[in-house]
């Protein structure tokens, strides 16, 4: 397991696995009521969770332990290889 942390946007992105291109084939969006904010959770296509992408509220809903651990992403940096939600979130905003 590994985390990726965007400060800039207080987004993470938690690998189950090793996650390459084409691997999630299907992503959850969790109720944003329900978890105060963006959460989806990624699956493969043998339906196993992958992958636990945390939009704009990481730094309030991981335990601390595990963001002190988290691989910090620069702007060049793209979280979340399996993302289907990024342009979702851009509207939002």
């Amino acid at each position: 397991m590994r985390v990726e942390l965007d400060p800039e946007i207080d987004a993470a992105y938690i690998y189950l696995v090793e996650i390459g291109p084409g691997d999630v084939h299907r992503t959850y969006a969790c109720d944003p009521q329900s978890v105060a904010r963006f959460i989806n959770l990624d699956f493969n296509a043998s339906k196993w969770l992958i992958g636990i992408e945390v939009w704009e509220c990481a730094s309030k809903r991981l335990p601390p332990a595990l963001l002190r651990d988290a691989q910090i992403l620069g702007d060049e940096d793209v979280i979340s290889p399996g993302s289907q939600c990024e342009a979702e979130l851009e509207t939002i905003r």
